[in-house]
């Protein structure tokens, strides 16, 4: 019963009368004031993880619910969650990670891909101690730098051996790594192995292609390894940070099998020997095709691909990338594409963005498909015929067939042209044209021309049907590349000088056409109907790629690679150099 109990006392919980504000033994504040057992709470009231009673929905301070939904579950504290619940990363609890995030490997969910410390990736995706055996998910190895990669590449500085990555052998005194890992003397000649070269008393592999993106840039070399420079705020430098690099740095278990890379805006992707996609950096639309909208700071495979894409015959294209979409071209004969939408990009008729792999319908043709080329928002392909059909935003006349409608189209002929015989197709990540090198050695466009990109002589706002470029009548092109406002060719070089000279034209409002240095912090101004040559590149370039403010070319016969125009998060590559209007040496490669 309760006892009566004078003024300024209560019942304590066992009978007896105890001064106000206190309980007897074994008994407390049960939220109203009223003493109850230790352990209990009245009605509408539950432990606040401190043993004091609270009112639910609510913890003492410092603690929190454990597993987000569940006001009648003990408190506990912050930082800590409920068995099997796991901490997010906005400090909640929840039955699991949250899309977009992973455990970290101590039971807290992340975005990053990176794992807590003392933890690795298996390659699964899969946060385990770094003294888990075995070390990686089965499938994967070790490539030496820690990572688990079931690409069967080896990190740079190590080398398969039985099976595993080593590192390669600490030379001795008059002894230099030939590239390969062997130790040759400081004498021996030649310096480097076969396809690698001299930088410094280092040898490191030659350059095969660059590759230009929004802001970034990559470099394949001839060992079919990866190193990328410039904006590395989505992760598109592949290096498992955020970190942007005014040098390159190489991508993480890409240092040998990669084919043939493609950019976008802000992520990157590479076709590997095996005919599988790996992709990294934004993925906000889903255009890492991994089947997430989570950014990787790291290569992930390519999901749902149902044919393993096409490797090139020769130089054409058969994995393209536009501003924030991807594009395969498949063994099967299947175009697919994957990312954002919003402009038709993807072919498929709807606006929406697609984190996996949708086969563009109704292409033009009945012949082979080839080639497949991606510009900043539209997407085309060539038949064996040499039939041309696009897709995607036409606003401009990317499509090439005079309408105006997203659907699959096949590019017109122009009038009165009997020249135009598309043989190779070039586009670009920022570029709303499309060039093409035809078999008879015209070379025509299509598309945006505000800036005389496409090499008709002036700038107009779009070519809807494709004209001839003009610019390049008389020259024997090799290459091409297209960018945002201008475009590049690689010409054969005037005699006695041999390989291939450089020219640019179209808009030079950031330096990239590469000819003049800028004077008082402003480009060289140049009229949309002249070719301009680049600075010091009249022979020996081997590869040229245009971005939208910047441009980079492998030069030297595969030696090295140059870059120029404006580049203020590191596009150019070139250490502190931010705004060049001449071409400047790509450091570290």
């Amino acid at each position: 019963y309760a006892p009566l109990c004078s003024g300024g006392f209560q019942d304590g919980g066992d009978g007896t009368c105890v001064p106000k504000g206190s309980c007897a033994a074994g008994y407390h504040d049960g939220g109203t004031g009223s003493c109850v057992p230790n352990g209990t709470c009245v009605s509408t009231y539950h432990d606040g993880g401190d043993g004091v009673c609270v009112l639910l929905n609510t913890c003492s301070p410092g603690y929190h619910d454990g597993n987000g939904s569940d006001a009648l579950v003990p408190c506990v504290p912050k930082g800590t969650c409920s068995s099997t619940y796991v901490l997010q990363q906005d400090g909640t609890c929840a039955g699991g990670c949250l899309p977009g995030q992973h455990d970290d490997g101590t039971g807290a969910c992340t975005s990053s891909e990176l794992c807590a410390a003392g933890h690795h990736d298996d390659g699964t995706g899969t946060c385990i101690p770094d003294g888990a055996s075995p070390y990686c998910a089965s499938g994967y190895k070790n490539d030496g730098s820690g990572a688990c990669m079931d690409t069967g590449t080896c990190a740079a500085g190590y080398k398969s051996m039985g099976g595993a990555c080593v590192a390669h052998p600490a030379c001795g005194a008059g002894q230099h790594d030939d590239g390969d890992g062997t130790c040759v003397s400081n004498a021996a000649s030649p310096y480097c192995a076969s396809g690698y070269h001299a930088l410094g008393a280092a040898c490191v592999p030659d350059i095969y292609k660059v590759y230009a993106g929004g802001h970034h840039a990559c470099a394949l070399t001839t060992r079919l390894g990866v190193a990328c420079w410039g904006r590395g705020l989505e992760g598109q430098l592949g290096t498992g940070t955020t970190t942007g690099s005014n040098t390159p740095r190489l991508v993480k278990g890409l240092q040998s099998g990669v084919l043939g890379l493609a950019l976008g805006e802000s992520h990157a992707c590479a076709l590997m020997l095996d005919g599988t996609v790996r992709c990294w950096g934004k993925n906000d639309v889903g255009q890492l095709g991994d089947g997430t909208t989570a950014n990787r700071l790291v290569p992930v495979k390519v999901k749902q691909l149902p044919a393993g894409v096409r490797l090139p015959a020769q130089q054409e294209l058969t994995l393209t990338a536009g501003q924030e979409h991807t594009c395969a071209l498949t063994t099967s004969q299947g175009v697919y594409c994957w990312g954002g939408n919003s402009l038709g990009a993807l072919g498929g008729g709807a606006s929406q963005p697609s984190p996996t792999p949708v086969q563009v319908q109704n292409l033009p043709g009945n012949l082979f498909l080839v080639e497949l080329v991606s510009g900043a928002h539209h997407n085309c392909v060539r038949t064996s015929g040499n039939d041309v059909g696009c897709w995607g935003y036409d606003s401009r006349g990317q499509l090439g067939d005079n309408f105006n409608t997203s659907s699959p189209s096949q590019v017109v002929d122009p009038v009165n042209d009997s020249s135009f015989n598309p043989g190779r197709l070039f586009s670009g990540p920022a570029a709303s044209h499309t060039l093409t090198s035809s078999a008879g050695g015209f070379t025509h466009g299509w598309g945006e021309d505000d800036g005389g990109q496409v090499g008709a002589g002036g700038p107009t706002s779009e070519r809807r049907v494709p004209v001839r470029a003009t610019l390049l009548n008389g020259l024997t092109v090799n290459d091409l590349s297209a960018g945002e406002d201008h475009s590049c060719a690689l010409v054969a070089a005037t005699p006695p000088l041999v390989g291939s000279a450089l020219s640019c034209w179209g808009s030079n409002t950031s330096g990239q056409l590469g000819y003049a240095p800028f004077t008082n912090g402003m480009p060289a101004a140049n009229s949309a109907g002249a070719l301009q040559q680049v600075a010091g590149l009249d022979h020996g370039v081997a590869g040229v790629s245009a971005g939208a403010t910047f441009t980079c070319a492998v030069t030297d016969f595969g030696a090295r690679v140059r870059c120029w125009g404006t580049g203020p998060e590191g596009e150019l590559g070139a250490g502190s150099a931010l705004q060049e209007g001449e071409p400047v040496l790509v450091q570290g490669l």
